[in-house]
């Protein structure tokens, strides 16, 4: 059976931008299509809450087609009721899809060089200075985005097999004891390209640039290469995928059941976006702009970003050569799968649930949950960082004394570009370069990041409690309560979609990434309810009335839905330049010790100051922050909101058939504001509202009354 195709076309509003108009070449625009050719996106930091930075000119073709095949057999024997099946599932994915197809740049965000500092004092540069003298970062992810690069798409024809074969047996053992056993055996092919156009990456391979380096230079490690018709995918298909599931119901006694279950499931491998062929580096043109080799001083500007020119998707045009060529030369910060070590992400999860009638006609669920996630993917995780044993050696050579006080630091200090041949960068930019950059796992890279890699993990565990009642003359009451808590080294696939995640500060060292979640919710309770209110014919008050005044004084009802949940963690970044960002790392500020950030007054009152911001400092230069990857004291404002609903409901004609429905209904009854998170940028100068509440939660609204008339028959 098919699915019918699913289109799907976004194109900005603004496309077709002549990019001549700015000063830029008119090569830039040969290269770009008009469809998706805008003015580029600037991003100043630190400026109007960052209303720049969004990247909102997408452009997005999607053609989406689904075959599956899912033939089943159940059959009851005795005791036993057996379920046996298979699924054979195609899906083809047609897709191109761009945000930045013009170039991307922010200015001085966090971590970043702000090049209108004064010499040698951290976090005095302006951002907007920097963005009108045109003096952009490198290629860096801020506020969930990608920037210092334009990215134009190739149209990719993507195509996934999935494969699986099941067999369970609903069993029951015993008159009080009903088990449920299960095996299901997963074959999830990866992507391939109708066109072969994937590419995948060799950390041990020996990289195409070592044949220009002198004779007896160490050989340079990591290199791409291409898929072809031979081996079509990029990755591996895993065969090891098995999935046992079981489950047991037993009855205490008439009232009272004990079930649990327990179940293993693996994550689909379409769910980590990064190894979508469209966004394979040689579908994906990426021209990456420099902004700065050391840190400090800048080497171009956005008066002309790509001196080079836009580089249009390479497909397999080049070769396997000319493609290792171009991502050295042109990309420089790449973002491949690996196949030689790509561990597939699957999740367990287990329960233990009490369930128990109550007089009254009161329902109550009490229950354990839990889950545990392994080898969960990121959209990416860079491999690039250099060692933390560098990091250390050049914090103590940082001199504050000093106008510069890097000057005494050699991973910053300039020498020869070994790539520089013949006049040509064919890795790097320019004749110079850093000593930390040749220092780095692979030096021929700005960056290297693993696509979709599964190297993370989660733990959760809740206790999870429901009280449920129906009433005798209809409606029904329903509380649910949870208290949890979700640890992991890792949040989302789509960071870019989810602001406020936690990010990676030190890739060689995951196990000190491990914290809260930024989904940690610690207390949730849900009140939802529907009443007829028990008045008119046939109820408990006036229920002898008749005629028009039975029309009037029944009928009425209400419901509502009421929620109570604890906010959010907060996450915080250091603002102020630190050298752990130059090659490969992250930066986080410093708490300070014995100081306690909570504030105990009311959210109301603390919006100028939702957290005590002394307790927070910038770590010296090239050393990491010890504040935890999502803080485990404070959070954002949680959840208060009532919707509540009053109808009336009322029949006529002889026989009632017919009846009328007029509601009422509120959001956000009593017109409570939701807080966003406070500002969370520690550290610089620049930022003054560090600790301060500037906007409300993203989708909340004021009190908001609907009116609504239904017609019954």
């Amino acid at each position: 059976m098919c699915w019918p195709p699913a289109t799907y076309n976004r194109s900005p509003k603004n496309a077709g931008f002549d990019l001549t108009t700015i000063g830029w070449p008119a090569s830039y625009n040969d290269v770009i299509p008009a469809e998706m050719r805008t003015p580029p996106t600037p991003c100043v930091a630190n400026f109007a809450d960052n209303v720049m930075c969004t990247q909102g000119q997408s452009f997005i073709r999607d053609r989406n087609t689904q075959y599956y095949f899912s033939p089943s057999l159940s059959m009851l024997r005795g005791r036993h009721q057996y379920h046996l099946g298979v699924q054979f599932e195609v899906g083809r994915d047609n897709y191109a899809q761009s945000n930045i197809a013009s170039g991307s740049f922010d200015f001085c965000v966090s971590g970043q060089a702000c090049f209108t500092s004064l010499p040698g004092v951290s976090g005095t540069g302006l951002s907007f200075a920097d963005f009108l003298l045109g003096y952009a970062d490198n290629f860096n992810n801020f506020e969930n985005h990608f920037f210092a690069q334009a990215v134009v798409p190739a149209f990719t024809a993507g195509q996934q097999i999935y494969k699986a074969l099941y067999f369970d047996d609903s069993w029951r053992a015993a008159n009080k004891l009903t088990l449920n056993l299960g095996l299901r055996y997963d074959l999830q092919g990866p992507w391939s390209e109708r066109f072969n156009r994937l590419s995948y990456f060799d950390p041990t391979a020996t990289s195409y640039l070592t044949q220009f380096l002198p004779a007896g230079s160490p050989p340079i490690s990591g290199d791409v290469f291409l898929a072809n018709s031979h081996h079509r995918n990029n990755l591996p298909l895993e065969k090891h995928e098995f999935s046992p599931r079981v489950g047991l119901a037993y009855s205490i006694n008439s009232k009272t059941v004990l079930r649990s279950g327990y179940g293993i499931f693996w994550i689909p491998n379409y769910a980590a976006f990064s190894l979508n062929p469209l966004n394979d580096m040689v579908n994906g043109g990426a021209t990456t702009y420099v902004g700065t080799v050391d840190g400090t001083h800048p080497v171009n500007t956005i008066a002309l970003p790509f001196p080079a020119g836009i580089s249009p998707p390479p497909g397999l045009s080049l070769g396997t050569a000319g493609t290792q060529q171009f991502l050295t030369q042109v990309v420089q910060s790449i973002t491949e799968a690996n196949p030689s070590d790509h561990p597939e992400g699957y999740v367990q999860q287990w329960n233990l649930d009490l369930q128990r009638d109550l007089p009254a006609g009161f329902f109550v669920s009490a229950a354990y949950v839990g889950s545990k996630g392994t080898h969960l993917p990121q959209y990416s995780q860079q491999i690039n960082q250099i060692s933390d044993a560098l990091l250390a050696q050049a914090a103590a050579q940082v001199d504050p004394s000093l106008p510069n006080p890097r000057q005494n630091v050699t991973l910053v200090q300039s020498v020869a570009n070994p790539f520089f041949i013949n006049g040509q960068a064919l890795a790097l930019t320019g004749p110079t370069t850093t000593v930390g950059q040749l220092l780095r796992p692979y030096p021929q890279y700005t960056g290297v990041q693993l696509a979709g890699q599964g190297s993370f993990d989660s733990i959760y565990h809740s206790f999870q409690l429901t009280v449920q009642r129906r009433f005798a003359d209809a409606g029904s009451l329903l509380v649910a309560y949870t208290n949890a808590k979700l640890i992991s080294d890792t949040d989302t696939l789509t960071a870019w979609l989810e602001p406020g995640v936690g990010e990676i500060q030190d890739n060689n060292n995951l196990r000190g990434e491990r914290s809260l979640s930024s989904q940690d919710v610690p207390q949730r309770l849900v009140i939802s309810y529907v009443l007829d209110l028990p008045f008119g014919k046939g109820k408990k008050y006036f229920a002898g009335v008749e005629g028009l005044t039975d029309k009037v004084i029944g009928g009425w009802g209400i419901d509502g839905v009421t929620i109570f949940q604890r906010g959010f963690p907060l996450v915080f970044t250091n603002g102020q330049v630190n050298g752990t960002t130059l090659f490969g790392g992250g930066s986080r500020p410093n708490v300070v010790p014995g100081c306690d950030p909570a504030s105990s007054t009311s959210s109301n009152s603390r919006l100028a100051g939702w957290f005590n911001a002394t307790c927070f400092s910038a770590p010296d230069d090239f050393e990491f922050g010890n504040e935890p990857r999502v803080d485990p004291r404070l959070r954002a404002a949680g959840i208060a909101n009532f919707d509540f609903a009053v109808f009336k409901r009322t029949r006529f004609s002889n026989n009632e058939r017919f009846g009328v429905e007029f509601r009422t209904e509120f959001f956000n009854l009593f017109n409570r504001t939701e807080f966003a998170a406070p500002n969370t940028v520690c550290c610089s100068a620049n930022n003054q509202n560090f600790g301060v509440v500037t906007a409300t939660a993203p989708g909340t609204n004021p009190r908001l009354v609907q009116f609504a008339l239904k017609f019954l028959f």
